[in-house]
C-alpha cells in the first residue's frame, strides 16, 4: 500500500528498475512526512506551491 506514493528520481542508470529499494521507500516516507507538515500552510494553488513542492522534494533527499 505504501508503494502507491513512491516516486523514483530520474536515474538513467536504473533503466529496468521496477522494485523500490529500502532507500527509495525511506525517501518516499520523508517526502510524505514533509508534505503532511506543509500542506496545512497552503490550501489554495499559488506560485509558492511550486516552491513548497521543490522544498519538500529536496528535504526528503536529506538523510
Amino acid at each position: 500500500e505504501g508503494h502507491a506514493d513512491l516516486q523514483f528520481r530520474h536515474r538513467p542508470w536504473y533503466t529496468r528498475k521496477s522494485q523500490p529499494s529500502f532507500a527509495d521507500m525511506l525517501t518516499t516516507l520523508r517526502r510524505k512526512s514533509w508534505e503532511d507538515q506543509l500542506k496545512p500552510v497552503s490550501l489554495k494553488p499559488t506560485p509558492q506551491n511550486n516552491s513548497l513542492d521543490l522544498l519538500t522534494f529536496l528535504a526528503s533527499l536529506a538523510g
